[in-house]
């Protein structure tokens, strides 16, 4: 799986190509490869530095609740926000990669070129060890109880009922054909074209899907986290992910020690652990900023003063604090009483690209859960959003 993600990816820089062209050639093939953690029905994060500007942008193309969703939908249906059609979410994936294609990419290889290795691939692939190893520990049940007959019928073999293991063959032929005709109308068959198909598929495995919310979903652009840590320039995103300004506070903190500690030392993992607490205390506050104002959190996670006070006044190098909502500094403790319902995080699939222009693209894909909802599309063979952490350098110098 990786090592045919390096190649396509590896191809498009040596046929001229930039790395917004590697790294969108590179995610519809892990699309493909790595379905139980990524796909065109899920969505992405990209983050993209331009080296001849110097600028840095974040394109959030993360998939949206449909508009019918309400904040109790699935009070007492709790399983139905993982598995099954009211679990999806509008796709936005493809509108993302298609919009940086249009935007960034410096046009020396057709969008048709990127898309078709990854079509040619979903007529006719292999199971990774991976991927095998995946499907039999966590989700075995699930592609085996019949409830996601589409699903099965890629992953259980139908002569002996048993998951198919490494090394054995899938073929999607009516995804294949989907990439096919994505690579000569763009995002606009998905969002255009196959929208009544999408959401009527959605809707008969239980969904909430609209014709308008494929329709109207659109990428927002925002200002890519920019800081000074160790001396380095620190990139990353905001918006909707809480992932890159929690990095920045961790890096923050553990650079507000003044005297050097030996790393792998147990002090050193002491405050690394200390850090990891007091910064993911402070993202519980953070949320979509189409809804939740996080300019606070955000200031506090990039601050060296708001971290060098958490290292001095919260954080004692012979013991851990006696409670959770001790984290955080007095503004962003937790409420102990609702640690319980703290959630669990899934893998997602990441990609970073750099090319001989040092232009840098880093990329994170998911579908949320494995294999997202359980629900493929019938009409377009999308894998439908509802995941272990591969991180790649494609480099051309």
């Amino acid at each position: 799986m990786m090592i045919m993600m390096i190649i396509i990816g590896k191809d498009i820089l040596l046929q001229g190509g930039n790395s917004i062209d590697a790294a969108i050639a590179a995610t519809l093939c892990l699309g493909v490869l790595s379905p139980i953690s990524s796909g065109l029905g899920g969505g992405c994060f990209i983050l993209i530095h331009n080296h001849s500007t110097n600028t840095n942008i974040f394109i959030d193309s993360r998939e949206v609740a449909p508009l019918s969703t309400y904040p109790d939908i699935f009070i007492n249906q709790s399983i139905k926000a993982q598995n099954g059609g009211l679990a999806i979410a509008v796709l936005g994936e493809l509108k993302g990669l298609y919009y940086i294609y249009e935007n960034y990419s410096n046009k020396k290889i057709k969008w048709k070129d990127l898309v078709l290795p990854s079509a040619k691939l979903a007529e006719s692939w292999i199971i990774s060890s991976e991927l095998a190893y995946t499907m039999n520990k966590e989700v075995s049940n699930e592609l085996k109880s019949g409830e996601f007959p589409l699903l099965s019928e890629l992953y259980v073999n139908k002569d002996t009922g048993k998951l198919k293991q490494e090394g054995d063959e899938v073929k999607q032929p009516i995804l294949a054909n989907t990439l096919r005709m994505i690579s000569e109308y763009g995002s606009s068959y998905i969002y255009d074209t196959m929208i009544n198909d999408i959401v009527n598929d959605i809707n008969e495995a239980g969904g909430n899907m609209s014709y308008d919310d494929i329709r109207n979903y659109s990428i927002i652009s925002y200002p890519a986290i920019e800081t000074q840590i160790f001396g380095f320039t620190y990139l990353s995103v905001g918006g909707s992910s809480s992932g890159g300004p929690v990095v920045a506070g961790i890096l923050k903190f553990m650079s507000s020690y003044m005297e050097p500690i030996v790393i792998q030392s147990y002090l050193y993992y002491h405050h690394l652990i200390e850090a990891m607490k007091h910064t993911f205390a402070i993202r519980l506050f953070l949320g979509d900023p189409l809804f939740v104002n996080i300019t606070g959190p955000t200031n506090a996670l990039l601050s060296d003063e708001y971290m060098r006070n958490l290292q001095i006044y919260d954080t004692n190098d012979n013991y851990v604090q006696s409670s959770i909502n001790q984290y955080g500094g007095n503004e962003y403790n937790i409420d102990e009483s609702s640690s319980s319902s703290l959630p669990t995080d899934h893998g997602t699939t990441h990609l970073s690209v750099i090319d001989s222009e040092g232009n840098a693209v880093s990329l994170t894909s998911t579908i949320n859960t494995y294999f997202g909802s359980k629900v493929i599309s019938k009409s377009t063979g999308m894998n439908n959003n509802r995941c272990w952490t591969i991180i790649i350098i494609l480099s051309l110098s």
